[in-house]
């Protein structure tokens, strides 16, 4: 078996162990454009501990550093044809799980993003708008609803917490346009000091990781798949 380094971080120390050839085909067969369910069962696999309870960041730094310690014999493994790993990671800020206080009238403020809420969205979210929308809907709350503890928790039934998502979506949709937009780039500035690893952006299927060089390349996404050995997607088909 294959022993992974550990992922040592400011704040803990992750341990991954190989993939069995039974997990591997088990991945292979969930749908592929499933990324955050997949992440989830990976983790389940390779992880001690509930992967859905860590942040969506540190959850797609695993998932490289699996791919940069199993799959491509290169620590600093490529990634499309121009860039590599290293253009994408930033370690030089910290995870940090403490909100960001936005203000205005009820007093935003946005939290980080975890593993089984971006669970959630996938299975509600079908384009780039409405996955905006829905990481607006999961990650900003008022000081009111965190005082009185009214918010959702990773213990929340998936169905009543994609209820409480789509309510709360339909509250946003139906904000005055210029209102909207000034919490949306308020939202934007918040998740902005929130990044640690990769800074995230948004695509049809999801988060993506932005390149350091900003707009005009292309983001990347760490896919499962590219953790799997040719062997295991062959059996898996």
């Amino acid at each position: 078996m294959l022993l992974i380094p550990p992922v040592q971080l400011p704040h803990t120390t992750y341990q991954l162990h190989e993939l069995t050839i039974g997990e591997a085909i088990g991945l292979v067969k969930m749908n592929p454009t499933a990324h955050e369910h997949t992440i989830s069962q990976f983790l389940a696999c390779v992880l001690t501990g509930n992967g859905r309870a860590l942040t969506v960041q540190e959850r797609y730094l695993l998932v490289a550093q699996y791919i940069s310690a199993t799959c491509v014999g290169e620590v600093d493994f490529p990634i499309g044809d121009n860039a590599k790993y290293s253009d994408y990671l930033r370690m030089n800020k910290p995870l940090s799980l403490d909100f960001i206080a936005l203000g205005f009238e009820e007093t935003w403020c946005v939290h980080p993003l975890y593993g089984w809420q971006a669970e959630a969205l996938e299975d509600i979210c079908h384009t780039w708008q409405d996955w905006i929308f829905g990481c607006m809907a999961a990650q900003l709350a008022t000081a009111n609803e965190m005082h009185e503890g009214e918010l959702p928790t990773i213990e929340t039934p998936t169905a009543a917490y994609q209820s409480w998502l789509k309510e709360r979506i339909t509250v946003f949709k139906a904000y005055p346009e210029r209102d909207f937009a000034e919490l949306y780039h308020a939202f934007l500035w918040g998740i902005e000091q929130l990044n640690c690893y990769f800074e995230l952006g948004f695509d049809n299927e999801g988060l993506v990781c932005l390149h350091k060089e900003g707009t005009g390349v292309a983001p990347a996404r760490f896919q499962v798949s590219d953790c799997l050995t040719p062997t295991a997607i062959r059996f898996g088909r």
